[in-house]
């Protein structure tokens, strides 16, 4: 039977189910939550629950939905809250690139120890074919390579890479025009690839890569969970096989796998390989330290003594660090992956270096028999004590050094009372020297008392002697302690772990505890200094450049520096000259050197101190802060005089001068003489009174010469 040609939906549904509109009006009459807010509410707190999201909104509006009908309204809501756009790629147009969030662990073969390896997923854009490996870390090298092996492993290159933000692919993340990594950016311009960085927080940008990740975490990292792998050429042959497979896997909603694809769409269009692989090699700059040591990656590389202070130009490879010195190379080492290691070669020493490092330990203690038996038998003790005699070579070198300040006799009853301390130890003999114990004469060892026999008495098998101490010791270090004594209380650790401390008599413990509080109250307070300092860099006077030719008077810096006088006769130093000379470090060395002499400083740019006397000038505290700069013992000014002065920064600039005249010192380094500075201050009057306070007690350090930016960084040769 037939129905009427021209009868809808809604009115067969009527004809047949009659018209039920009360439910549907019922339930349009309930309270309508905020789905929107419960939303922002979801997304912000993970471990909300709509659960809970449903109890309140039942609480306020007893009318409500249930809970079932609740949940079902809110996903009706969110479907269509986000409308995804379906991307069409083009066969060869995109490879898209990622690390995975799963790694892999790799076990160590001699201790058992596990490390996780990074999981890199590559895929096309067309045909879903997919690549993975895995690689000990993220960095730099380890993202070349990895894109290496994919385009060998695809058979060609790509139009375009999509990569995350990661630092390795993205300096600066934009989303309309980033900056990409300047070793990424050349690695795609050697494959004539273009690189378009997905959107920052925008996942969908690269959901092929995204459904790539989930694939191989699935198909290959849960494969892999039941076996153990101890490299990394181990378990990326296992996961190459793995890779044919999951390649070679039907697909469930279309004909075909992603290899069939692959071969049939995308490889035929693929651009060819380059003849020559991306080298990796990286060039940098590096001066030779006077140890002729070059730094590089946190290491210590040598080269020719001969070449201490000259600029080399360091190749480095994943395997190789090559050093060459006006293209020659002048040495060549195995790159080491840790930190602070020191790679030396023998003939790169100086021959007197060479001669110093084959000295057996029998050359210290000979010079020792030269001192007495005594000393003999301390220098003995130290090598001996150490696992290696060369650990000791140091303590031995310090001993010798002090025989420049004290006499044999006195080296000789230091070396004796140290003995019988068994305090075999530079800093314990220097501390006998220093506080003249050697001249105290030796008490004689008291006969040792039987001793006691109790049941409740615990004898050394349960308690050691140095655990015993420190426990009778306890309550005293907690007291030292509430009264900040640090340094105290590291001297009883010292001591109580030393079981012939009971030798040394009351008076001779109490010295070195108490030389330990002073030299710990003085670093910190050093410390202190230094950091309320603000020095850029950390310059010394030791560290001065003599050599090169910029009017520098070592007599006259080492006579400024040797004591810090000026600062205690309130004179001032101006340091002038062209920019680059060294003027911030000679002044930041004489800052320094004034904090270890136990006065505070500050360093300040010119620009910085009149910026920050502004703002205390707009909110009120500008009183407060003429204060503190009045109170600080060398205030250095850098960069003076580099613009004119507005009339509220030199009055201002004259409170400080006033306040600071024969009673503080001041560092001013300007790139203008003297002669130029009163018209830069501007008002005539202001300038004579500025300068009137500066000039007269000050000492003035003219350098000149080129910058030494320039000579430690020359430019790069211009390519033809």
């Amino acid at each position: 039977m037939a129905l009427a040609g021209r009868v809808g939906e809604e009115e067969l549904e009527a004809k047949l189910f009659g018209s039920q509109p009360v439910r549907a009006k019922a339930v349009q009459q309930r309270p309508q939550p905020d789905w929107k807010t419960i939303h922002e509410q979801l997304q912000q707190h993970r471990h909300l629950t709509l659960q809970l999201v449903w109890e309140e909104y039942r609480q306020a509006n007893p009318e409500g939905y249930r809970y079932s009908w609740f949940c079902e309204r809110y996903q009706h809501w969110r479907r269509h809250l986000d409308v995804v756009l379906r991307q069409e790629h083009k066969a060869g147009e995109k490879m898209f690139v990622d690390w995975a969030g799963a790694t892999i662990p790799v076990y160590d073969s001699t201790t058992g120890h596990a490390w996780p390896a990074s999981l890199f997923v590559s895929v096309l854009g067309a045909s879903s074919y997919t690549y993975a490996e895995v690689t000990r870390d993220q960095q730099l090298e380890a993202w070349i390579q990895a894109h290496i092996h994919a385009l060998e492993f695809f058979g060609g290159v790509p139009t375009v890479a999509v990569p995350d933000n990661t630092k390795t692919a993205v300096t600066r993340a934009c989303r309309y025009d980033p900056d990409l990594n300047p070793t990424y950016q050349e690695f795609a311009v050697h494959y004539g690839m273009g690189v378009v960085p997905a959107r920052p927080y925008k996942p969908r940008d690269k959901a092929k890569v995204e459904s790539g990740v989930q694939v191989v975490e699935r198909w290959i990292v849960a494969a892999l969970r039941n076996r153990k792998f101890f490299s990394l050429p181990e378990l990326n042959q296992a996961i190459r096989e793995l890779l044919v497979r999951l390649n070679e896997r039907p697909f469930r909603k279309r004909d075909g796998s992603r290899a069939s694809l692959f071969h049939s769409l995308e490889k035929p269009v693929l651009a060819p390989l380059p003849a020559e692989r991306f080298d990796m090699s990286q060039w940098s700059r590096a001066t030779v330290n006077i140890d002729y040591h070059i730094v590089f990656d946190g290491n210590f590389y040598s080269v020719p003594y001969a070449l201490v202070q000259q600029i080399m130009e360091v190749r480095s490879t994943p395997t190789t660090v090559e050093i060459f010195h006006k293209g020659q190379r002048v040495a060549s080492h195995l790159r080491h992956r840790g930190r602070g290691q020191t790679i030396t070669q023998g003939e790169h020493r100086p021959r007197s270096h060479q001669a110093h490092l084959e000295w057996p330990p029998s050359r210290m203690v000979n010079w020792a028999r030269s001192i007495g038996p005594h000393t003999v038998q301390l220098f003995e003790r130290i090598l001996s004590e150490k696992p290696h005699p060369e650990m000791g070579y140091r303590s031995c070198l310090g001993i010798i050094r002090l025989a420049q300040q004290y006499s044999a006799q006195r080296m000789e009853a230091a070396a004796e009372r140290a003995i019988l301390a068994k305090a075999c130890r530079y800093q314990s003999v220097k501390s006998i020297l220093k506080n003249s114990l050697d001249a105290v004469p030796l008490s004689p060892s008291e006969p040792a008392s039987p001793p006691l026999t109790h049941d409740n008495l615990r004898g050394p098998e349960v308690l050691r002697p140095t655990e015993a101490n420190l426990m009778l010791n306890q309550p005293m270090m907690e007291k030292l302690l509430a009264m900040r004594l640090h340094g105290m209380v590291e001297g009883l650790k010292t001591q109580a772990q030393d079981q012939a401390i009971h030798e040394l008599s009351f008076l001779e413990r109490l010295s070195l505890l108490i030389d330990q509080q002073w030299n710990w109250r003085e670093n910190q307070a050093l410390a202190r200094r230094l950091k309320a300092a603000k020095l850029r860099g950390p310059a010394c006077v030791e560290d001065i450049d003599y050599r090169v030719p910029r009017g520098l008077d070592k007599t006259v810096v080492r006579a400024l520096a040797k004591d810090s006088t000026w600062v205690r006769n309130h004179e001032n130093i101006f340091v002038i000259g062209p920019c680059g000379v060294g003027k911030s470090f000679l002044a930041g060395a004489l800052a320094q050197k004034a904090c270890r002499d136990g006065y505070s400083a500050l360093n300040l740019r010119a620009a910085a101190l009149l910026r920050d006397l502004g703002l205390a000038r707009a909110d009120g505290s500008l009183r407060h802060l003429l204060a503190r700069l009045s109170r600080i013992d060398v205030l250095v000014i850098d960069d003076w005089a580099m613009a004119p002065l507005s009339e509220a920064e030199r009055r201002e600039i004259w409170e400080i001068c006033e306040d600071r005249y024969q009673t503080r010192s001041t560092i001013l380094t300007s790139q203008l003489p003297v002669s130029r500075w009163h018209e830069q201050i501007g008002d005539p009057t202001i300038a004579d009174g500025i300068l009137d306070r500066l000039v007269h007690n000050a000492h003035r350090i003219e350098m000149r010469g080129e910058s030494m930016r320039k000579k430690r960084n020359p430019p790069d040769e211009k390519k033809e």
